[in-house]
């Protein structure tokens, strides 16, 4: 699982930092820019597959562990490291954390079933956890049921909840159309 976390995260954070403007499409050393997602995940899962069949352990080949290895580093230096120096931003989304909280946290104790943390977080829950005959108890304790929820969210959906509940939003997630280059 931590490898796989690993693989999908070099990726991805490059792709998010490259739609958010943090960085451009020549940042980083390989070239590949955004397309790195696409490629990595492509090639790690081949490369992983092809090093640990027939054998009781998940193995990568070395090559494969120094490229992973290696852009894992680059994104810490070209995209974490630039993070901690621009506070601004970081200090922005986490009031929009802030924000996204307390407003899931009112649905719950209004008991507004038509918002996303019922129809997206709690319903889903409750129908996949039947399935094997337990219960989500989401009643017990609605601080927890908002931090599950949200700790839960793609980057993709945490922006999409932010700019659908908050509007003001749309101007800190600077988004590249699918066909900015056309």
């Amino acid at each position: 699982m931590r490898l796989s976390d690993i693989i999908a995260y070099v990726g991805k954070d490059r792709q998010d930092a490259i739609r958010v403007g943090l960085v451009n499409e020549d940042t980083f050393d390989d070239g590949l820019g955004s397309a790195y997602n696409a490629w990595a995940l492509r090639t790690f899962i081949a490369d992983i597959v092809n090093n640990s069949f027939g054998k009781p352990q998940i193995c990568m080949s070395e090559e494969g562990f120094h490229e992973l290895s290696r852009a894992k580093s680059e994104n810490l230096q070209k995209i974490e490291m630039r993070r901690e120096v621009d506070g601004r931003f970081s200090d922005q989304v986490r009031d929009l954390f802030h924000k996204l909280y307390m407003q899931e946290l009112d649905v719950l104790q209004r008991g507004d079933t038509s918002g996303s943390i019922f129809r997206h977080h709690i319903e889903p829950l409750i129908r996949e956890l039947s399935f094997y005959g337990r219960t989500y108890d989401w009643q017990r304790d609605f601080d927890q049921t908002v931090v599950d929820y949200i700790s839960s969210m793609t980057d993709n959906y945490f922006i999409a909840s932010c700019e659908r509940l908050f509007p003001e939003t749309t101007e800190l997630f600077q988004r590249r159309s699918y066909f900015h280059d056309l």
